[in-house]
């Protein structure tokens, strides 16, 4: 049934979506990013010590984890992607 596809195909995307909240993420990353919030956040700690330990990688991989969080494909402790909050949509005023 074309229903049933649909709906598989929608558990099997939160599957492979984070939890995290992406706009927090992108935050730090910002802000915080040289010192290994935005991997500590996503529960990377290992990545995290190093990123602090290397200043943000000496601001290389400061940038490179913004790039990665805005194209969506930084991944969380479990490989799960963290993904943008779909937009909101408001009825128009009539």
């Amino acid at each position: 049934m074309p229903g049933d596809a649909n709906w598989i195909a929608q558990l099997e995307n939160q599957r492979r979506t984070s939890d995290k909240n992406w706009t927090t993420a992108l935050l730090l990353s910002i802000f915080l990013g040289p010192l290994g919030a935005d991997r500590f956040y996503v529960g990377r700690t290992g990545l995290g010590i190093l990123k602090l330990l290397t200043i943000g990688g000496y601001f290389v991989w400061w940038v490179v984890d913004i790039v990665l969080l805005l194209t969506e494909r930084m991944k969380d402790d479990n490989g799960r992607v963290r993904t943008k909050p779909l937009a909101r949509r408001t009825l128009p005023r009539g």
